[in-house]
């Protein structure tokens, strides 16, 4: 099964064409739903559609969490610049490592350091500070810690299965 990838509007569309010339197929999700759509819809879509998302939101590691989702997968960038031209190696690296996690269902986090998997499904566990933390930073939302099998890019392969 190919890997598809839909890119969250956080991101720039020179993603598709960065992703297509090393090998991978890819569409930014302006050109597939409604700009404006909530995290929520993006995950819905691509769940439905077998991609995996690509985003700079946080939120979308929350989703996976409090829902417990198996998927869809989220690769995710961290960092101030994540453009192509600064993370593309990196997220093409993790692609070609992380290829069967990200289908089996996964949070993938990538940045100019290293790269981690987390198998899904992720749990979500309230913590106090966690919870003081949601409501100064985002009154009404819940806040929650991951729970998962990590690995990070220096994990053997043989070690995913």
């Amino acid at each position: 099964m190919n890997l598809q990838l839909v890119i969250d509007m956080n991101l720039s569309a020179e993603w598709v064409d960065e992703l297509f010339m090393h090998g991978w197929h890819a569409v930014h999700w302006s050109t597939v739903g409604d700009p404006r759509a909530d995290d929520a819809v993006i995950m819905e879509w691509a769940r439905n559609h077998n991609y995996v998302v690509l985003t700079h939101d946080l939120d979308f590691g929350a989703l996976l969490a409090q829902t417990r989702g198996n998927g869809p997968s989220v690769l995710q960038l961290r960092g101030e610049d994540v453009s192509p031209e600064e993370l593309g190696t990196a997220v093409v690296s993790a692609l070609v490592q992380f290829k069967m996690v990200l289908l089996a269902g996964a949070l993938v986090v990538v940045d100019t350091k290293r790269t981690r998997a987390r198998v899904l499904p992720l749990f979500c566990f309230p913590s106090p500070q966690n919870d003081l933390d949601a409501l100064i930073a985002r009154p009404g939302r819940a806040a929650c810690g991951y729970l998962a099998r990590s690995y990070s890019s220096t994990t053997p392969f043989s070690s995913f299965r």
